[in-house]
């Protein structure tokens, strides 16, 4: 019976809960039973608070005890435990030939008065008693600081990965504030010149003293490239911005890239959003520049007829899909996909996935997963 007890317990601990507090209260209780069980169907296993045997299975569950439960738990599962074996010991019984045994005989001549069973009984029993409770408690203390110094790594290595997060948006924050410092510079000083510069061409055609066709020509040629510099540089400040919404709803801002992308491909792509409430600042930004970048190498690379995107929320995750029939590629031999990469470092700064699923003559789809707060 023993055997069966210890086998019992050993098989158990395979399957240790972790989540429901009921399913780990059921598993302590089970471990009790299986130990209690041999001693209670075979009397004469009562002996075994005193050979030491049971205090070892006890140990085995205040263990797991300590595994499973928080701190209240555990002393609470060591004091049942321990009365559990104070109940054993208190009811066990000691036979008269069992105890011939443990005594040594007295030397030769030696006068020893008779000791009375019952006290040798006791002294057995306060004996294991205090054993089992000085040992428990020193389990306890042991275990207890093991667990502590485990629970310490893990919150300093959550500890690091979040500062390590926090650097990285702080990062991301200064290089925005870089952007616009930037884009601010180039509105300021390169735009209003290239605008002085349109200004005086016009007023040079306006007032040109001879009807010389070449000239005009070449003021005209001016003109145009001074008009394409200021559109290029405002193209410029309003990439480097930190929201090129703009105020725009993004809704808005979606439905005039696919309007974009239908005057440069020919083909309006199919829309689908369904958003439950508004998203913030950095999620809308980060949408709104994935979706532009993946229909920019859709029309250099794709070839593709037709393009599906959809936008939707769930569970505090804002799910965007970008997938086209175009010509395909093998992502592991795409060497210079750096609007790719773009996509990916947005997603992950902000705590997302990024999922990208091609083939060469099977299209592409490029899936990308970011969590936000609820608005409350």
């Amino acid at each position: 019976m023993p055997l069966f007890s210890t086998i019992a317990l050993a098989l158990l601990g395979w399957a240790v809960p972790k989540q429901r507090s009921l399913h780990k209260l059921l598993y302590t209780l089970l471990e009790l039973v299986i130990i209690l069980l041999p001693i209670l169907l075979d009397q004469r296993l009562r002996l075994l608070p005193l050979l030491g045997f049971l205090p070892l299975l006890c140990f085995a569950v205040v263990v797991r005890g300590c595994r499973m439960f928080s701190l209240k738990g555990r002393l609470a599962v060591a004091g049942t435990t321990l009365l559990v074996f104070f109940t054993i010991l208190l009811t066990s019984s000691v036979f008269p030939k069992d105890l011939e045994g443990m005594l040594r005989p007295p030397p030769n001549g030696a006068v020893v008065m008779p000791v009375p069973p019952e006290i040798i009984h006791l002294g057995l029993k306060l004996n294991s008693a205090i054993t089992f409770m000085l040992g428990l408690a020193f389990a306890l203390l042991l275990i207890n600081a093991l667990l502590a110094e485990s629970q310490s790594r893990e919150q300093l290595w959550l500890a690091h990965d979040q500062l390590r997060q926090y650097a990285r948006r702080i990062e991301d924050q200064a290089t925005l504030q870089e952007r616009n410092r930037i884009a601010r510079e180039i509105h300021d000083s390169l735009g209003h010149l290239l605008t002085a510069q349109s200004i005086q061409l016009e007023n040079a055609l306006l007032f040109l003293p001879k009807d010389q066709e070449k000239t005009r020509q070449f003021l005209d040629a001016a003109k145009q490239l001074a008009a394409q510099s200021l559109k290029g540089v405002r193209q410029s400040v309003a990439m480097l911005r930190s929201d090129p919404l703009q105020g725009q709803s993004l809704d808005v801002a979606i439905a005039e890239s696919m309007e974009a992308f239908q005057l440069m491909s020919g083909h309006m792509p199919e829309l689908t959003v369904k958003l439950s409430q508004s998203l913030p600042t950095e999620i809308n930004t980060a949408i709104y520049r994935i979706l532009q970048e993946a229909l920019t190498n859709i029309f250099k690379h794709s070839q593709a007829t037709h393009v599906y995107v959809s936008l939707q929320d769930y569970d505090a995750t804002v799910w965007l899909d970008i997938e086209d029939n175009g010509v395909g590629f093998e992502p592991n031999q795409n060497t210079t996909g750096f609007g790719l990469q773009s996509m990916q470092e947005r997603t992950l700064a902000l705590d997302g996935q990024f999922y990208l699923k091609s083939s060469p003559g099977k299209g592409c789809c490029v899936s990308v997963s970011l969590p936000f707060r609820r608005s409350v």
